[in-house]
């Protein structure tokens, strides 16, 4: 499947997950805070996010390209889709897929306000949102594309990671987190009550 921001087949990129996550290529320190951005930059779409993006962070995206490419021998010029496609295509459907899943979880839950963690809350409790209903912490929710449901083992490493980070939260705070599979028309599969 070819991305309509990039123009890269996505299937292709599967094959390189592992070796993009060890790298921790798109890692807040390397790129910043992207889905922050998302948000505060009023974006019409993905292809609208990439041009601010390459804007005002000139030659970032073709510097961890660059690495990519010596990591898996790939044409720089291919790296460099591939990135683009990673840093800010992924990060646009990631955060299209959490409003999207937060609209849905809204109308099954309509006393419930669901608020933005922070940074600092996503990197200690993996968490995107807190939920709140009257004010009082409820619950947290992580955000996931179904391919979350993968078993190969670098995804079960990251779930084991997520894992740790619930069970901190509940020791924090007494409530439990809760990893919410969102589809790309936005519905969801495994609401809990």
């Amino acid at each position: 499947m070819l991305c309509n921001c990039c123009g890269v087949d996505t299937y292709d990129l599967k094959f390189s997950n592992k070796i993009w996550n060890q790298a921790n290529l798109s890692s807040p320190r390397r790129v910043g805070y992207l889905v922050e951005m998302c948000e505060q930059g009023n974006f019409e779409d993905k292809q609208d996010f990439l041009t601010w993006f390459e804007k005002e962070y000139p030659g970032k995206l073709f510097d961890i390209a660059t690495e990519f490419s010596m990591i898996t021998k790939m044409p720089v010029d291919e790296a460099y889709k591939a990135t683009i496609h990673r840093v800010v295509c992924e990060t646009w459907i990631g955060w299209d897929r959490e409003q999207r899943a937060v609209q849905a979880l809204q109308l099954r839950y309509p006393k419930a306000t669901f608020v933005h963690a922070t940074k600092e809350e996503d990197w200690k409790y993996g968490l995107d949102f807190k939920v709140y209903i009257n004010d009082v912490l409820k619950g947290g929710i992580q955000v996931k594309p179904p391919s979350w449901r993968g078993t190969a083992d670098y995804m079960m490493t990251a779930k084991s990671a997520l894992k740790r980070k619930f069970e901190l939260f509940y020791n924090a705070y007494g409530v439990k987190a809760y990893t919410i599979i969102c589809n790309d028309d936005g519905s969801i599969d495994n609401y809990k009550e």
